[in-house]
């Protein structure tokens, strides 16, 4: 009746769904072209600041070359590729992934690679003045001048794209929730899921290459479905094959507030805990997934969308007594984020300061070891007990991460650039009495095996002084300052 007697509204909302249809996605358009996706990156003496001396002539470049300098020395190279795909989750462009690959290729067989994948979330894209596309550069920055992480190799980012983004401002909040999330898992399970396979492949063709994987928001929703069944693919075949080792995809997968269903990890979940498939696992772990309980869409925007979306789906109370020593509701488990379901929780982290000079260490809390010490979690009796599994969830509080967007802060980064060290320790990628790994085997070992604690705190000392702050106060590189960051304060 309301719609009958108000024709505008109806106008207004066929006009946005049409703008939803048409918003263009395939920002970058220009191919690896050194003349025109070439910048320098440099720290002139006695400046904080940071300064694109040749910022890139375009702005749609498929592969920006950044040539790090400190006091006008060049000390490394840094690649940041971008890989765009439609709705359905085919990549617009065949030709620049294999450009792409090609050279990462080319130097993985050389001197090594360090390559990051980052999969954006919802109100994003791969525009130039996007938010995560600044913040993940200027992450990667700062990357690439750790010779501790570098290691005399080059440093690839490789910025996965899609129409996070396709209404202004909150619009895009209010009318595209269902839509973006149906979408996020199509291309999961398209084009990703054949991406993140070559980089696999690539990666372990030399022991000296590292492939690190993360996600956030949709975007870990993108993630979860690229590799969800490659997983539960290798863990079956251990499982019915004990001469198959559990070979990982990556050296590490970290999702950060995904906005997942649990549903989406119950399978991967319970098979983690078959000791057969974790039989001998030792120290190796598949993937690891980080959520705040002051993550508020997560807690109280998801289950609202959910609610509608499964509105007309018949829910199932499912038995678990084996699993979880009670009975599941499949509403629940859609319901609630994958990060936000407590009986999946295997570990509480906190930030402990230890003085005024505003270091910080890292306090785990094993719920699998002594569920009554899970705080944060608050849900006593329901976690697993003696059992490590190779999948983490892990939850933390405002202390680590703000709130749901609070993603490229120095404690999170540092957290990153940990696991992919012990990824690097733990799975033999690191010759432990190599001198040239000197550095980081002392900061990050203890009693000879890998410490993260120790090794977290020697990396967020260096990105959190004031040295590594080579941004503006409003955290936009200087010469990017000529057009507004567009970027919504909701992921």
């Amino acid at each position: 009746m309301l719609l009958a007697n108000s024709p505008y509204y109806v106008v207004f909302f066929l006009v946005l769904l049409s703008i939803n249809a048409c918003s263009p996605v395939n920002l970058r358009t220009v191919k690896n072209d050194p003349e025109s996706c070439f910048s320098v990156w440099n720290k002139p003496p006695k400046s904080k600041e940071c300064i694109i001396e040749q910022p890139p002539k375009s702005k749609k470049c498929i592969i920006e070359h950044i040539k790090i300098k400190e006091n006008d020395h060049e000390i490394a190279n840094l690649h940041l590729g971008f890989l765009e795909f439609t709705e359905r989750g085919n990549l617009f462009d065949n030709d620049s992934r294999d450009r792409l690959l090609e050279m990462i290729k080319n130097d993985a067989d050389n001197e090594g690679v360090l390559v990051v994948v980052y999969a954006h979330g919802w109100n994003h894209n791969s525009s130039f003045y996007d938010g995560d596309v600044q913040s993940f550069r200027e992450a990667l920055v700062k990357i690439t001048k750790m010779e501790e992480l570098r290691r005399g190799r080059e440093v690839y980012g490789v910025y996965l794209g899609w129409r996070g983004r396709v209404l202004p401002w909150y619009f895009n909040h209010a009318l595209t929730y269902w839509d973006r999330k149906s979408v996020a898992r199509e291309i999961g399970k398209g084009g990703v899921s054949d991406i993140l396979l070559r980089l696999d492949a690539i990666d372990k063709s030399r022991e000296n290459n590292t492939l690190f994987i993360a996600g956030h928001s949709f975007g870990a929703e993108i993630l979860s479905s690229a590799v969800n069944e490659i997983l539960l693919h290798r863990m079956v075949e251990r499982k019915y094959n004990k001469d198959r080792e559990l070979s990982k995809l990556a050296d590490a997968i970290v999702l950060v507030n995904p906005a997942v269903e649990a549903n989406q990890f119950l399978q991967l979940y319970e098979l983690s805990l078959d000791e057969d498939v974790t039989l001998d696992l030792g120290r190796k772990n598949l993937l690891t997934i980080i959520s705040s309980n002051k993550d508020i869409p997560a807690k109280y925007v998801f289950p609202i969308g959910q609610f509608f979306e499964t509105l007309f789906v018949k829910q199932e109370i499912i038995s678990r007594e084996k699993t979880f020593q009670e009975d599941l509701s499949e509403f629940e488990l859609e319901l609630t984020t994958a990060g936000q379901f407590k009986p999946f929780h295997t570990e509480n982290l906190y930030v402990k300061k230890e003085d005024d000079s505003g270091q910080v260490h890292l306090e785990f809390e094993k719920c699998y070891e002594n569920p009554n010490e899970c705080r944060l979690s608050n849900d006593k009796g329901k976690f697993l007990s003696n059992k490590k599994i190779p999948i983490s969830f892990i939850y933390t509080d405002d202390n680590f991460i703000e709130d749901h967007n609070d993603i490229f802060n120095d404690k999170l980064i540092s957290y990153l650039v940990t696991a992919m060290s012990g990824a690097a320790i733990n799975g033999g990628k690191l010759d432990k009495n190599d001198d040239s790994h000197s550095i980081l085997t002392a900061n990050c070992m203890k009693d000879d095996e890998f410490n993260f604690s120790k090794c977290f705190d020697f990396f967020y000392k260096i990105f959190s002084s004031p040295d590594a702050k080579e941004v503006t106060s409003n955290g936009e590189p200087i010469e990017y300052l000529d057009e507004p960051n567009t970027s919504t304060a909701f992921e």
